[in-house]
Formats: C-alpha cells, structure tokens, sequence
C-alpha cells in the first residue's frame, strides 16, 4: 500500500519562513546524494524549457513558440525531504525558463562540471548520464482533463482540489500538495484543465509500480513522466513585451 503524506496544519504557500531545500554544488556533491529518495534532479539548457505567449494575428492570447528540442544541460541536485522544501524548490525553479526537473540519478562516471545528456540508454558510443531512482516524489500530469466550473482566477486551489478528487485515487486524497498550472492553461475557457500536482509519498517509488498503479487506478494520468529522463517542465510562460499573465498565481 503506499500514500502521499499528509502535514498538520494549514499550509501558507507563499510563507517564506519554509525551510530552504539544499542545493549541492556539482563538484562538492557526494554521489550517494543524488540517489536519496528525496533528492531531485534539475537540468538546465540554453534555451527555454516553456512555452511563449503572446498576440497572434487576430490579436488573442496564444502560444507563440513552443518547447525547444536540446541535448546538452547543466546539472544541478536538490533535496526536497518534505512537502515546504518542495515547494520552495519548485517555486525558485518556475522562475528560471531554461529550467526543468527529471526523476533519473546522475551516473556514477559522469562529470557533473560538465555538460549532461539527458538519456538513460547507451546512445553514439557514449555511456548513459542518468539511472533510474526510486524516488519519494511525485508529479502528476493532468492534460486537458475535462472539469466544470474551472476557475483558475479567483479559485485555482479550489479548481485542483476538485480535479484531484475526480482524476485521483483514495491514496491522494486530503494529502498536502503542490499544484502548478502548466504554461498554457487558462488561454482557452472549455472546460478543460491542464495542471501539474506534486506529492509527496510515504515510501520511495520507481517508475515500473507507479506505471503500473495509475495504469489501474488512474487512467488519465500522463504516466510517461514516471520515465527516468521523461521532462517535467516546471518554468512559468515567457511573455512577449507588453503581454501580461493572464493569471495572478501559477504555483
């Protein structure tokens, strides 16, 4: 049986007393730490790991230019042991559009210095940079799932804790979380949301029992994000000059 966890209290979201997550600096970094439960991997790239929006011709908001395919990353590691340090991890990151988070852990050979690939198989003669880790995190994906009365102006809580007691099983309910709209949501009103809902689990989990749990018990879950290497974009959407978020709160 496994749960996401559960804190006491209310939690104030945007209180920046929350215990910091530890950073380790590439070259300092002991090796063992990457593969902790709690740790979370960040890669950067040179371009932006989100979507632009903008005007388009008829002069509505849109995307403008979508995801950029890269290979090469900078790699840097965090710990996020608890539901605050997550979040403060999460909410730093959203702000950085070259930014991204994967399950994997950093290989044993590879040179944190330098450049990564973001792979988990033997590719062009050269070694895997990434293994699978069981980890004692999760994000879900919720893409375009149909839900009534979004609101994600005045009540985006209320609108992720309406999809979470729709889409989700019994082990997700009345956990703490820590939900992020996803760089398009909001430009359309059909009724359909698109959010990102990280928990936190009782037990560290990898990518073949959470493939297979959700499979079962829920469907509409993107489950290619339980990938070793599989992008879990966190960075907000950059807007094009004059253009403001449509949105007063993504995370």
């Amino acid at each position: 049986t496994w749960r996401a966890k559960r804190i006491s209290g209310n939690v104030k979201w945007r209180h920046r007393s929350a215990p910091m997550a530890q950073y380790t600096e590439p070259d300092t970094r002991s090796k063992s730490l990457t593969r902790e439960p709690s740790g979370l991997t960040l890669l950067r790239g040179r371009k932006p790991a989100t979507k632009t929006l903008g005007l388009n011709a008829d002069g509505i908001l849109d995307v403008i230019e979508s995801y950029h395919n890269q290979s090469k990353f900078k790699y840097s590691h965090c710990d996020t042991p608890d539901i605050l340090a997550l979040f403060t991890v999460l909410e730093t990151a959203s702000q950085d559009p070259n930014t991204f988070v994967i399950r994997g852990a950093l290989r044993d050979h590879v040179n944190a210095n330098k450049n990564v690939y973001r792979r988990n198989n033997v590719s062009h003669g050269d070694l895997a940079h990434f293994e699978e880790c069981p980890r004692g995190w999760v994000m879900i994906d919720l893409d375009k799932v149909p839900l009534d009365d979004i609101d994600l102006v005045n009540d985006p809580v209320g609108t992720v804790k309406r999809a979470i007691k729709k889409f989700l099983p019994k082990c997700y309910q009345n956990a703490s979380f820590v939900w992020q709209l996803s760089s398009s949501a909001g430009l359309k009103d059909d009724g359909f949301l698109s959010t990102h809902i990280w928990f936190i689990l009782d037990r560290p989990m990898g990518e073949a029992e959470l493939k297979t749990l959700h499979a079962l018990k829920a469907p509409d879950v993107d489950r290619s994000l339980f990938q070793t290497v599989q992008i879990h974009y966190v960075a907000a959407p950059i807007f094009e000059d004059g253009v403001k978020d449509h949105l007063p709160v993504r995370i």
